[in-house]
């Protein structure tokens, strides 16, 4: 528990129950171009890696897009995907505990 006074025995902290990864809502706001949208709580934010890897094809190596989360409410991160330089992109999200 966060918070909490383990040389005080009235202390209660506040219990944070995680039961996974967030859910990441996906939004279309131009021609090709997406916005990625989750909740994760503020004070765990810098314990959490996030990163978008992008290929032209399946058979081809995907590679990392430098994203930079933006806050955009309590709780609230977004990143906009730059639109593809070339037809279609396959996109892999990866969310992780660093």
């Amino acid at each position: 528990m966060r918070a909490t006074d383990p040389n005080n025995g009235l202390s209660f902290g506040v219990a944070q129950l995680f039961t996974g990864p967030p859910a990441i809502e996906i939004q279309q706001t131009g021609v090709g171009q997406f916005k990625l949208i989750w909740n994760w709580p503020t004070a765990f934010a810098s314990k959490l890696n996030f990163s978008v890897l992008a290929a032209t094809s399946l058979g081809s190596g995907f590679t990392s897009i430098p994203l930079s989360p933006v806050v955009v409410g309590p709780d609230t991160y977004q990143v906009v995907l730059p639109p593809p330089d070339t037809g279609f992109k396959y996109y892999q999200i990866t969310v992780s505990l660093k």
